[in-house]
């Protein structure tokens, strides 16, 4: 297991204090005390990046941290969290709202999960906001480590069933901090979706010229522009047909699931 890079950029009270960056960016959301700060910790293999405390709802602020040199990990304030004011409570739901909301770079959101615990409300609530903003997320499964491995396909089990309309989840997947399981699954997701980040953005020719063609697609959507959507997705996303398929089927306005 390789150590990453990674140092805190910044700290969000508030929109205005997102910090500006062109790296693609990660977030890790979910209840007070569901393992956000150990997950991070062992993404990193570092004991100290983010706080991890006894007491839960420690994390009243949004966290930016650079990874590699090139991603953007961001530890967003847990919810659920009884033992603070109503007002807090809603500026922490505020604040990320505004976050899931308005992050260009937002690539990708992980939603942890206690695999201890049936499907909570307030988490399917998350991924309720997370479908209504078109925001593609994953389920973790935090601390599979304390529970058996029937129990674990169990909790999957259950969160397919209540999830299996929705469009924008990614996959499910079990982690632990204690063995490191799932660490390098996760570590593959993002680097995947990086990339696909980069490729949407900016596809270079072979002449060196650079052109926004997933831009340009979405400028001139119109039938008349298949043979601009065909090159912006084949070429971007590396003769990936089947991810051509689903993005081509949303962009008509059909559900690719069905």
């Amino acid at each position: 297991m390789k150590l990453l890079d990674a140092e805190l950029i910044g700290s969000a009270f508030k929109p205005e204090e997102f910090p500006k960056t062109d790296l693609p960016e990660f977030a890790f959301c979910g209840r007070s005390n569901v393992g956000k700060s150990s997950l991070l910790n062992t993404l990193v293999l570092r004991e100290n990046l983010a706080h991890v405390s006894s007491k839960p709802g420690k994390t009243r602020q949004i966290n930016f941290y650079k990874v590699a040199g090139k991603y953007i990990f961001v530890d967003m304030p847990g919810f659920g969290y009884a033992n603070v004011s109503k007002d807090e409570r809603l500026r922490w739901a505020e604040l990320n709202y505004e976050y899931f909301k308005r992050r260009e770079n937002l690539v990708l959101v992980a939603l942890l999960v206690d695999s201890r615990l049936e499907p909570q409300k307030i988490d399917l609530a998350q991924v309720e906001l997370f479908e209504e903003l078109r925001r593609n997320y994953l389920i973790v499964f935090t601390k599979t480590d304390k529970i058996s491995e029937d129990l674990l396909k169990k909790r999957i089990k259950e969160f397919e069933f209540l999830l299996q309309y929705c469009n924008f989840l990614i996959e499910f997947l079990p982690f632990s901090a204690v063995t490191k399981r799932g660490r390098e699954e996760l570590l593959a997701l993002i680097r995947k979706f990086a990339e696909k980040k980069k490729c949407s953005n900016e596809c270079t020719t072979e002449d060196g010229t650079k052109k926004k063609v997933a831009r340009l697609a979405l400028e001139n959507s119109n039938f008349g522009c298949f043979p601009l959507l065909v090159f912006a997705f084949v070429t971007c996303f590396n003769f990936d047909f089947r991810l051509f398929q689903k993005s081509f089927a949303e962009w008509l306005g059909f559900d690719s699931k069905r």
